[in-house]
């Protein structure tokens, strides 16, 4: 409307129409200050509704909004980003929802893949972020539960060493875990009592064969471990 005032007024003052070219242009610059007063709200608008638009996935929409802001404001820093993100909003959607549906398969490192490429597509969006972090989380947890599992069936197969080693790796996963602590102990405690015995065994052979000094060290070994266990102090004694 400003603009077609604009073209009236000129053809008016072409025709030497003064004092209507005048009218007409006090008209258009009316409206121009009208719309230099709206400016700063229909940017925020602009901008706002653009945000909105980009969470709801809807890039058509995002990219109309901040292209008008543009308009408005050439070098506005949050419109130009804006205008970047909605180029590539579609993909990152889509990205997001094959995500979700390998999430909700049990295929947590697929999804992981899709939620990685979204969220370096746009590193700015939130939606992403919260996927990759869930995924991270489900499959911090998988790890925990598997080396859980695998290290108490390694230790009701009495092989302790490996056991701990597996519960050290749930330890790392989840550093204050109390059923990660018990296991350990538990751990701890058999190949603590497993050294005994082997030592114990290894002692009682050498009297029969009256290594005397190879059964000392065995029963000084067990004191290193337990310095309280009488079958040790005894055939420490009795190795002397």
């Amino acid at each position: 409307q400003m603009t077609d005032l604009g073209r009236q007024a000129d053809a008016r003052y072409m025709a030497k129409q003064y004092i209507p070219a005048s009218e007409l242009y006090d008209r258009a610059r009316g409206l121009a200050a009208g719309l230099t007063g709206r400016a700063d709200a229909a940017l925020q608008r602009l901008l706002t509704e653009g945000s909105k638009a980009l969470d709801n996935g809807d890039g058509t929409l995002a990219r109309r909004n901040f292209s008008v802001a543009l308009k408005i404001a050439p070098a506005d820093a949050g419109a130009q980003h804006g205008l970047k993100r909605a180029q590539t909003i579609e993909t990152v959607m889509q990205l997001i929802g094959s995500g979700a549906q390998h999430e909700k398969n049990n295929a947590l490192s697929l999804a992981h893949s899709d939620y990685s490429k979204a969220l370096e597509t746009d590193p700015d969006s939130e939606k992403a972020r919260r996927s990759l972090d869930r995924i991270n989380g489900l499959i911090k947890e998988e790890q925990f539960q598997q080396s859980m599992s695998d290290g108490l069936a390694a230790f009701h197969r009495n092989e302790y060493e490996l056991a701990r080693s597996r519960l050290l790796q749930a330890k790392s996963l989840k550093p204050g875990s109390h059923e990660v602590s018990n296991a350990l102990s538990q751990v701890d405690q058999a190949i603590r009592l497993s050294a005994i015995d082997k030592l114990r065994r290894t002692a009682e052979a050498a009297e029969q064969s009256e290594d005397w000094q190879k059964a000392l060290k065995s029963y000084l070994a067990v004191l290193d471990i337990d310095k309280n266990l009488q079958f040790a102090v005894r055939g420490k004694e009795r190795s002397l």
